[in-house]
């Protein structure tokens, strides 16, 4: 008796490359303040709510770095259906806090771009987002380390389902990697033609199809077709 119900525990277990699909809250660990959710009441709650963001479960491949890697190492033969809390260190979260990604810039770079640079401004410096910090003298130090970086988060977390079916392995990739919800996707043998509005650069094409023929071994081939030019 006891052989079976382990055997029915292990069956309800989940393992490295699979698909599934997951809901979670996040919270730093010291403050308990939530900075990610899945969860629409939550996001509402917390004031994370954003408009146009689609909440609920998302489908992700575990062991590729989906989400943040504490949390990716935690899903290893968790079982289906059952929450679980995971505390997770600074560097398996957001990394851990390094001075070399303080910088001081001179204040006239922002002063150029119409900028008035104050503490606590958020910027964007040459790609790079990060937080002012001081402005003295003619300088201002940017903070380009991730808001979160330095500190132990929490996740709460429950998986919902394993995935199998390879359209929805590909839209929950689509939707990770380019925000994109609601494709319309034809699958052709070992092809998948995914039709978009927009055309995509030739150098995110070639990095998908690297990925996903990775992470989706039956599919030999990535199709992009853009509904603007009409082209594949």
């Amino acid at each position: 008796m006891e052989s079976t119900e382990k055997e029915k525990t292990k069956e309800n277990q989940v393992s490295m490359n699979d698909f599934v699909e997951i809901e979670y809250t996040g919270k730093t660990a010291q403050e308990q303040i939530v900075f990610d959710t899945t969860y629409e009441k939550t996001a509402k709650e917390n004031d994370l709510f954003r408009e146009g963001v689609k909440y609920g479960g998302i489908i992700i491949c575990i062991g590729h770095k989906h989400v943040v890697q504490g949390l990716d190492e935690a899903l290893v033969e968790k079982e289906i259906g059952k929450q679980f809390n995971v505390t997770i260190p600074s560097d398996k979260a957001f990394g851990k806090k390094t001075g070399k990604l303080l910088q001081l810039i001179a204040t006239n770079k922002f002063l150029k771009d119409q900028i008035q640079p104050m503490p606590g401004l958020q910027v964007n410096v040459d790609g790079n987002i990060g937080v002012i910090k001081t402005v003295t003298g003619g300088r201002t130090l940017v903070d380009f380390n991730h808001p979160l970086a330095g500190k132990d988060v929490i996740y709460t977390c429950s998986i919902k389902r394993k995935v199998d079916n390879t359209e929805e392995k590909v839209k929950g990739l689509l939707q990770l990697t380019l925000q994109i919800n609601d494709t319309k996707i034809k699958i052709d043998g070992k092809k998948v033609v995914i039709t978009l509005e927009e055309e995509l650069p030739k150098e995110i094409v070639e990095h998908i199809n690297q990925q996903f023929k990775l992470i989706i071994p039956e599919i030999e081939e990535f199709v992009f077709v853009s509904l603007k030019t009409n082209k594949q």
